[in-house]
């Protein structure tokens, strides 16, 4: 190599933490931009599901970039941090709950998406029998799943279950009486969904099972939204107080998780309890809350939590539940 070789030669140019942040940063606050424009195309939905991340991301870039007296993108990633933050909120401060009646019913509910396919029934049958819920909702189950928590199963008397192999089996056990229950395809994706009245000592309550499929690509996120819309048109028939959970595949910070809010004039049970992050496990830095419960006025959450691992993708929903007295007592209508 001749000395004009060697002058010529420069070294790869180095890549500072500093530089790596503010490529973060900028990463968040587009992300942060695009989850606003969920309403127009499926694609920027998905970007709505992540504030958590976008918040702490833009905190830190604004941090790095104020203390480098970088103000005008300091004070950019920092203004978007807070609108994350603000977004946030709701599941961080809790709303007015009413006073739980004396002689109001408690029982508890859990929900766990068991993964069909790598789940581990061990785990999941050792946390059901350690929660021990009144109500319990199985999602993602096939025959073999069935069979293989039958010993944590057994002190449920009353179950409706439809088992499939493809992701969207699902099952409802319940140690009060069910009666009128029934298998209904909600919207367009053919994905079974359940619907029970509960006949607690408290009075009926409805209970409405359901999961949507995951919006991979414009025509799964066109059905998971057309399930969602179907979904309130369904649950505003029911006269019982309701309780509704399931794996939505959405977050409170999409716009079709508000609607199914609104539209429904349902509580979110999140709200007040913390951000109750339910999947994926297998990376915390992605884990966003795809796993919920919507309850109508007579229901108050006294308590809701994730539960720990149980071999599957997702974690378990608990909700503690109190329900009054039932005026329209009596068996179900339908």
């Amino acid at each position: 190599m001749t000395s004009r070789d060697r002058s010529s030669s420069k070294p790869p140019p180095r890549v500072s933490l500093c530089g790596l942040i503010s490529v973060a940063g900028v990463a968040c606050a587009v992300g942060t931009l695009f989850g606003f424009l969920g309403p127009f195309y499926w694609f920027f939905d998905l970007f709505s599901h992540f504030r958590v991340q976008y918040a702490l991301g833009l905190a830190v870039a604004g941090g790095v970039a104020l203390f480098r007296k970088e103000f005008q993108m300091g004070t950019g990633f920092t203004g978007l941090a807070m609108l994350n933050a603000v977004l946030l909120v709701p599941q961080l401060v809790a709303e007015s709950r009413p006073e739980i009646n004396p002689i109001s019913v408690m029982f508890r509910a859990v929900l766990i998406n068991v993964n069909t396919r790598s789940g581990d029934p061990v785990r999941v049958g050792a946390f059901i029998t350690e929660a021990d819920p009144d109500v319990l909702i199985l999602e993602e189950v096939n025959e073999n799943w069935l069979v293989e928590l039958g010993v944590a199963l057994a002190p449920f008397p009353y179950a409706v279950e439809r088992p499939r192999e493809d992701n969207f089996g699902i099952a409802l056990y319940s140690k009060f009486p069910l009666v009128g229950e029934e298998i209904r395809f909600i919207g367009q994706d053919e994905v079974p969904s359940i619907i029970a009245d509960a006949e607690t000592p408290g009075g009926c309550c409805t209970i409405v099972a359901t999961h949507t499929v995951p919006p991979a690509g414009p025509k799964r996120s066109a059905m998971r939204n057309a399930h969602l819309k179907r979904l309130a048109e369904e649950v505003k028939k029911e006269i019982y107080p309701l309780l509704v959970m399931g794996d939505l595949n959405t977050t409170p910070w999409s716009v079709h998780f508000r609607r199914l809010r609104e539209r429904t004039g349902l509580h979110d049970s999140s709200r007040g309890h913390g951000l109750s992050p339910t999947w994926p496990t297998y990376n915390p830095l992605l884990m966003i809350p795809i796993d919920h419960c919507f309850h109508s006025d007579e229901i108050t959450i006294i308590g809701r939590s994730v539960g720990p691992r149980v071999g599957s993708d997702h974690f378990p929903l608990t909700v503690d539940i109190a329900l009054g007295p039932d005026t329209t007592a009596g068996s179900s209508l339908r």
